[in-house]
C-alpha cells in the first residue's frame, strides 16, 4: 500500500484514530485531548480538550460535523467544524464507543454493559433527550 505522507504521531501518545465519512479528516484520541487532522496535508486542524483522562476510542457522524469521544471519564460530544463541546455524558469506567453502519445510532460499552444513543443531527430537543439516554425510565 503506498502513501504520499505520514502522520508521525508516536510521541503523542496516539491511542485510537478514525477517519472522517468524507475521507478528508482524522481523529485521534490521546491522553485528555482529541486532535483532529487534515488527513490530506497532515496538518492538524483542531485540538479538543476536555477529557480527564485517556481517550479510547474516537468516532465521527455519518455527517461528519460532529465527533464523539469516549475515555475513562465518559463520553464527550464535540462539534466537529469548530471543536466547541456539546455534551457530555460521565460513565463509571473505561469507554469505548461505535457508530452503527447507517449512522443513526451510537453505541458505547462500559464495564457492565452497552448503552445506545441517538447519533441523529441536535437539535435542543433531541439534546435533552440524550441526557437521559441510557435511564431506565
Amino acid at each position: 500500500m503506498a502513501y504520499s505522507y505520514e502522520l508521525n504521531l508516536k510521541a503523542s501518545g496516539v491511542l485510537c484514530v478514525a477517519f472522517s465519512p468524507d475521507g478528508k479528516r482524522l481523529a485521534s484520541g490521546h491522553f485528555c485531548t482529541v486532535k483532529v487532522w487534515d488527513a490530506t496535508s497532515g496538518q492538524e486542524t483542531l485540538t479538543l480538550t476536555g477529557h480527564t483522562s485517556s481517550v479510547n476510542s474516537v468516532v465521527f457522524s455519518a455527517d461528519g460535523k460532529r465527533l464523539t469521544s469516549a475515555g475513562e471519564d465518559g463520553v464527550k460530544f464535540w462539534d466537529a467544524t469548530n471543536g466547541h463541546e456539546v455534551l457530555t455524558q460521565t460513565l463509571a469506567g473505561d469507554c469505548y464507543i461505535v457508530l452503527s453502519p447507517d449512522g443513526k445510532r451510537l453505541a458505547s460499552g462500559v464495564h457492565g454493559g452497552i448503552e445506545i444513543w441517538d447519533a441523529r443531527p441536535w437539535t435542543p430537543e433531541l439534546r435533552a433527550e440524550q441526557l437521559t439516554v441510557g435511564t431506565n425510565q
